[in-house]
């Protein structure tokens, strides 16, 4: 962990700068912005903005800067492992802090205690299952240039579109398997398809970054 610590130094101060310097930037529009529309003391929507804008930034520098992360972690000697895990860890905080946001937004904590925690899991699965997608398709498009991520993302474009086309068929089929496994408990249903998930693309992620190597200039 002390490995993963020590990068995690190297690699957050560019990230911290970008984010920091960004939401200021978004800020400071959207407060100019107010001004000329009179609508100056909107707190509330100011702080929507900061909140949003920070997720989205914080993602966006943990995204691409994957393989910029690699290239330095392998110029300090740091390990694939290590590497991966240091963004396991970047991903995981802004994890914590988006099902926190949620919880807030969603306002779990007006409802029956009974829910409370079946309610907060569901927020936090799905957010790690888009979380961890996004970091598997990363990891994928971090081994290859620029062309190489064209072809990615035209296949997964038509990998989607297909699989669109026959949701029905999968919800179906699936969606049969699962009620039957977990004796229709939706619940423990939707939680077991979600850490399935999320195993399945951390597991990508692994695989990808261990092919992962420096490219020639």
């Amino acid at each position: 962990m002390k490995r993963v610590k020590d990068l995690l130094k190297c690699t957050l101060k560019d990230k911290l700068w970008f984010l920091i310097s960004s939401m200021l930037i978004i800020s400071g529009i959207y407060i100019i912005g107010n001004i000329f529309t009179r609508d100056f003391y909107n707190l509330k929507d100011l702080k929507f903005v900061v909140i949003n804008s920070f997720f989205v930034i914080s993602l966006f520098c943990i995204c691409s800067s994957q393989y910029k992360d690699y290239k330095l972690s392998s110029q300090l000697g740091f390990s694939r492992i290590t590497f991966w895990k240091s963004k396991i860890t970047e991903l995981f905080i802004i994890s914590v802090l988006a099902t926190i946001y949620g919880v807030i937004v969603l306002k779990v904590g007006n409802i029956g205690t009974g829910k409370f925690t079946a309610l907060i899991s569901s927020i936090a699965i799905a957010v790690l299952v888009g979380i961890s997608t996004l970091f598997a398709l990363v990891s994928l498009c971090a081994l290859y240039r620029r062309l190489g991520k064209i072809l990615v993302f035209v296949f997964l474009y038509f990998a989607i579109a297909i699989g669109l086309k026959f949701s029905r068929y999968f919800q179906l089929t699936f969606g049969y398997l699962f009620v039957k496994l977990f004796n229709s408990n939706f619940y423990l249903a939707f939680f077991s398809a979600g850490i399935l998930w999320i195993v399945i693309m951390f597991g990508c992620s692994f695989l990808f970054t261990n092919r992962l190597q420096l490219k020639e200039k």
